[in-house]
């Protein structure tokens, strides 16, 4: 499988589960206030990860560098991301928080490609904008619900600081990604009792706590996961961009859920545009020749691709960390934007269909 499918499978996988956590977190967090809300949630995502955190040899432990990035993270995307989200679904309803989470993808591909310089391409930017522009279609089409402005606001404020998040992980892609995501939700965790404690913020009730935390368990835990999995694989902005067809996920599970969304015309156009961005992504072909310099590092990675080729006493089996050295290789072959691949692209390089 190639590193495109695989990393746009993942991504798939983590849009499901997050879309469901917006009608969700809207049929259990209505009686709550929104930083016990982002607490719960995030427990959940710790508890469903310590499983997962570092084995021995198997993937690289966080660097001490990285812990400050992971602090950041920890405070913009489950601290107060997970709030602000929370806040919008009270006031605007979990129908119109899925369709609005569809900005994250656009906030994402736009600083990965204007601040980290990583190379989107003509296919990429229009499958973003199909993604995106359907969403969008699917919040007009439901303009007449009486959507809360400020709630509408609140979420969108909720994508940037995900938007954010994404970016910064994307830098630590190759470290653990269960002790990234255990750290990070610490921290989101310990800020948001704290502010809840100052508000005196009400609790929920017993069983809706139980189903936060299992929301939290796979909508932020397992679904972070598989998103730092296929960012190794996919790079961050065509992550972010296939991870929009979450809003239409959150959707169809909130129609599930007793919410309708509006019929006829823009609803069928919406569904269409979205579809083709994700074939535009789950067909892409990004091949031309490229130059690896020599490298020394440490990530996860296995033997069967073109790029790990040093010898072992005994071959591990599977995926296995350590430090390694590459040297200078000059090759072509289908690749994503992932740890080997964040190269310059000249005017002759260009993604083949």
């Amino acid at each position: 499988m190639s590193p495109i499918v695989s990393g746009a499978l993942l991504t798939i996988a983590s849009a499901i589960a997050f879309g469901a956590t917006a009608p969700l977190i809207g049929q259990f967090g209505v009686h709550a206030g929104p930083w016990i809300v982002a607490a719960l949630l995030y427990l959940g995502a710790a508890i469903a990860t310590l499983p997962t955190i570092h084995r021995p040899n198997r993937d690289r432990p966080i660097a001490g560098p990285e812990l400050r990035r992971i602090a950041l993270t920890g405070v913009l995307g489950a601290m107060l991301a997970p709030a602000a989200l929370a806040w919008g679904i009270a006031h605007t309803g979990a129908l119109s928080a899925s369709l609005v989470l569809a900005l994250e993808s656009v906030f994402t591909v736009a600083i990965a490609a204007s601040i980290f310089h990583e190379y989107v391409g003509g296919r990429v930017m229009l499958a973003a904008a199909l993604i995106a522009g359907g969403a969008m279609l699917l919040v007009a089409a439901n303009g007449g619900t009486g959507v809360g402005a400020l709630g509408i606001a609140a979420v969108a404020v909720a994508t940037l600081l995900w938007a954010v998040d994404n970016a910064i992980t994307g830098t630590i892609a190759g470290a653990d990604p269960g002790s990234v995501i255990v750290l990070k939700s610490a921290t989101g965790i310990a800020g948001s009792l704290a502010v809840a404690l100052l508000t005196r913020e009400p609790l929920p009730a017993p069983l809706a706590a139980v189903a936060l935390l299992t929301t939290g368990a796979i909508g932020f835990g397992a679904s972070l996961r598989w998103y730092l999995l296929a960012q190794r694989s996919f790079g961050v902005a065509r992550t972010a961009s296939l991870f929009a067809i979450a809003p239409f996920a959150g959707s169809a599970i909130a129609y599930a859920l007793g919410e309708r969304v509006a019929a006829g015309l823009p609803f069928a156009l919406a569904s269409v545009l979205i579809a083709a961005g994700v074939a535009l992504h789950l067909s892409e072909r990004h091949e031309h020749p490229h130059r690896h310099a020599a490298l020394s590092h440490e990530h996860a990675h296995t033997h069967d691709d073109a790029h790990h080729d040093h010898v072992h006493d005994a071959l591990p089996v599977g995926p296995h960390s350590h430090g390694h050295r590459h040297v200078t290789l000059v090759h072509a072959h289908p690749h994503a934007p992932d740890v080997h691949h964040i190269h310059d692209h000249e005017a002759g390089d260009h993604e083949h269909p």
